[in-house]
């Protein structure tokens, strides 16, 4: 890692430029988009329903003492958990943590194209399995507008009216 480091996961799609990140490094220690389920289905330990949900398919963060404090929580609950998903746990030590300088960042940086949702703005990143995503980014930027995801391998480009629509795999 790097003073200022952006990390994606391996099944992320870059379609936008993304450079915008490193400002927010300016300000913040870590930043982490919003996820497609944007609130959670029910409390986990102490972590109210009205903090999001975070989408790990990008993390920006500066190396800096509280991060790397939040990295080492975060391996030891993982190293411990009964079920679940990497991203509860992470959710639940950020909002624990009262001195981490953190920030959202909206789902267009790190859009799962297979979970429910709509996004008003070009995407950024896609993220997810789908062999197509290449052919699929260069879809959305030929019709600006609304995109919406059924969550059942399924989108529609809406701009007044449906223009384009299929499954995406």
């Amino acid at each position: 890692p790097y003073e200022k480091t952006i990390h994606l996961d391996c099944d992320t799609y870059i379609a936008e430029d993304i450079s915008d990140v490193f400002q927010l490094l300016d300000r913040y220690n870590l930043g982490i988009p919003i996820s497609a389920v944007h609130t959670a289905k029910r409390p986990f330990n102490a972590v109210p329903t009205s903090f999001p949900n975070l989408g790990c398919g990008l993390m920006a963060y500066n190396m800096t003492p509280d991060v790397i404090n939040i990295y080492d929580k975060t391996i030891d609950r993982l190293a411990n958990r009964t079920s679940g998903s990497d991203e509860k746990y992470l959710r639940e030590i950020i909002y624990e943590d009262e001195d981490i300088k953190f920030t959202t960042m909206p789902y267009e940086y790190d859009c799962v194209i297979k979970h429910p949702g709509t996004v008003l703005r070009p995407i950024r990143i896609f993220h997810g399995k789908a062999r197509r995503m290449p052919e699929i980014a260069e879809i959305f930027k030929k019709y600006p507008g609304r995109k919406i995801f059924t969550g059942k391998e399924y989108f529609v480009v809406y701009s007044g009216k449906i223009v384009y629509e299929e499954t995406y795999r």
